[in-house]
């Protein structure tokens, strides 16, 4: 718990000192108001009774002076809300940026292996929304409760020097109050909490419903009403969660309303007999009712805020159980040796075996290879023979389970994540098609270079881009896509040539293909490796393709099936062994004739 409260304090502290100081005085203020108002409404209404009944002429001097201070004090009480709500509106939009920006870089930093974690997912989930509204919520509960609970002692005290029975009457329905509103809190993070799968799935199914990139499908297979169907399942069963718990919360709210109502009635009688037994004036009277109702709203708050902090205090919780978020069972590189500036060597595969996070099925078995500096390797094998998986485990996305990988000898357990990063580019089956500008989307691959714009530029003339760029005309200012706004669409094609061109603006030492050409006809492909070979000259470059007639422009070949590694060699040496890989090509080389 400290823990969560120290983070809690210390980030607002940091953002919003002034706010902390200002607002606890202001709350100080205003808890000591309703007694101020409580004391000019009864001589304001002891002096109006003393006019009426006074034969003499009236003094409207004391009057007039009550009124200018009853006026005060309501231009303080309204004004104070609006300008409390607009600073604390601009206090949580700051630190919701602050925090925004905290959680979205612990999202992009965690290991890959998290995203492949159904609870990251819906952890991440549950933070996400007026982050900084509810990281304030907390200490504006607090400072509620300090303004409620001088107001309801100090007219406690009011009540008290009066009756010793109307501050006991006042106080009854305090504790049901907090208990019910603390049952209630805890219920609804509860089901939050177990509604989060359930609402990520109707989330899922809007988000096909509604999606430009998959409106195709929807029209084309008659998806829409399946997808309402799935949509409708998920968000009925939670709807239908929540509003079983609201009017069950809402009855027990109506037994306490009429609890307080039978109080205030006790409390009127009781007021009614003193009035007769004491000389009790009007003012007194008028002001003790408003202070015993006052009093029952200020008990009230205090169980609602107690019972809303509670709620917070889970939030909290959760919120910093996201930033601290580890899994165990997830292997991180932590290592600080630098990437060699040159690779000498080359990468060396040692027994490495890998399976996905909370899986029992192998996906790497007992690998082993060497891949020289500057040489050309194509990784092939049946789609499901963990060709991707490999490149990403050389990349470090994934920590392998057992085996070592070696660059220039050294582990790469020893190296510094960052800096591998740094030299290794690759262009993925399904890379990012970025609704931002060309240059922006060539610049992804180095954007410590994004305002270099002559070397994006030389990038995508080597891939032939540059003439169909400069048409446009906005040229590399030119947005591709129309999510965000109206820009380009792009053929398979040229896409694919913007992907070369984001990977060859890194100037990396190791360059990995892994299939971004899958959805290009053979020959097309054909094209791009042989392309992309030439303008990777000298550089280790490693291609992944579950078409043959590209692993012939490789040096080595290492063929996959099932995880394992079953043979290696040149395209005529694996052609001569006439096992997988010769079986795979003849297979194939129909679609070359």
């Amino acid at each position: 718990m400290k823990k969560r409260y120290r983070f809690l304090f210390n980030f607002i502290f940091k953002h919003a000192k002034d706010w902390i100081f200002i607002s606890l005085i202001f709350n100080i203020l205003l808890g000591f108001l309703p007694l101020a108002s409580l004391w000019i409404t009864e001589n304001l209404v002891n002096e109006i009774s003393k006019m009426i009944s006074s034969k003499s002429g009236a003094d409207f001097g004391p009057l007039l002076h009550l009124l200018f201070i009853q006026l005060i004090i309501l231009l303080f009480s309204f004004s104070s809300g609006n300008i409390t709500r607009l600073y604390d509106t601009h206090v949580a939009e700051r630190l919701n940026y602050h925090l925004t920006k905290i959680v979205s870089i612990k999202a992009a930093s965690v290991p890959l292996a998290y995203f492949d974690l159904p609870e990251f997912h819906h952890h991440h989930e549950r933070i996400h929304g007026h982050l900084g509204e509810r990281v304030l919520s907390p200490v504006k509960r607090i400072y509620a409760f300090v303004k409620e609970s001088l107001t309801l002692f100090s007219l406690i005290g009011y009540l008290l020097s009066t009756h010793w029975g109307l501050s006991v009457l006042s106080m009854l329905a305090i504790v049901p109050t907090l208990i019910v509103q603390m049952r209630f809190s805890s219920q609804q993070f509860v089901m939050m909490k177990y509604q989060t799968p359930n609402a990520r799935k109707a989330n899922y199914f809007a988000l096909l419903l509604n999606s430009r990139e998959i409106a195709k499908e929807v029209r084309l297979f008659k998806l829409k009403d399946y997808f309402i169907q799935q949509w409708s399942k998920f968000y009925r069963k939670n709807m239908n969660e929540y509003l079983t718990l609201l009017r069950k919360q809402e009855y027990i709210q109506i037994g306490l309303y009429l609890l307080t109502s039978l109080l205030y009635v006790a409390a009127v009688v009781l007021v009614i007999s003193l009035l007769r037994s004491t000389s009790l004036s009007i003012g007194a009277f008028v002001a003790i009712l408003q202070s015993f109702e006052r009093t029952q709203n200020s008990a009230n708050s205090i169980a609602i805020n107690v019972s809303q902090f509670y709620k917070d205090h889970l939030y909290i919780t959760d919120l910093v159980g996201f930033l601290s978020f580890k899994e165990d069972k997830i292997i991180e590189y932590t290592g600080k040796t630098p990437f060699p500036h040159t690779l000498q060597k080359g990468i060396r595969f040692h027994n490495v075996s890998f399976k996905y996070p909370f899986s029992e099925r192998p996906v790497l078995k007992d690998i082993s290879f060497e891949i020289k500096s500057g040489e050309k390797v194509a990784i092939v094998g049946a789609n499901g023979s963990g060709k991707t998986t490999l490149v990403k485990c050389l990349m470090g996305l994934y920590p392998v389970e057992k085996g070592q990988i070696y660059f220039d000898d050294i582990p790469i357990t020893d190296m510094n994540r960052d800096d591998l990063y740094e030299k290794i580019t690759c262009i993925f089956q399904d890379f990012v098609r970025f609704n931002l500008s060309v240059k922006e989307n060539i610049a992804v691959g180095s954007i410590s270079d994004i305002n270099q714009l002559s070397k994006i530029q030389s990038a995508s003339k080597k891939v032939e881009i540059h003439d169909l760029i400069t048409s446009f005309p906005d040229q590399y200012d030119t947005v591709l896509g129309r999510v965000l706004m109206d820009g380009e669409d792009l053929s398979g094609g040229q896409w694919q040539k913007i992907g070369l061109a984001r990977a060859l603006v890194k100037e990396g030492e190791i360059y990995i293909l892994d299939e971004p050409t899958a959805a290009l006809d053979p020959l097309s492909e054909l094209e791009v490796f042989e392309k992309f070979e030439n303008l990777t000259s000298n550089k280790t470059t490693i291609f992944i393709s579950h078409r043959m007639a590209a692993a012939r422009l490789a040096d080595r070949i290492l063929v996959l099936k099932n995880g394992k590694l079953i043979e290696q060699g040149n395209h005529w040496d694996l052609i001569s062994l006439n096992g997988e890989y010769a079986n795979m090509y003849r297979m194939q080389a129909k679609w070359y004739e």
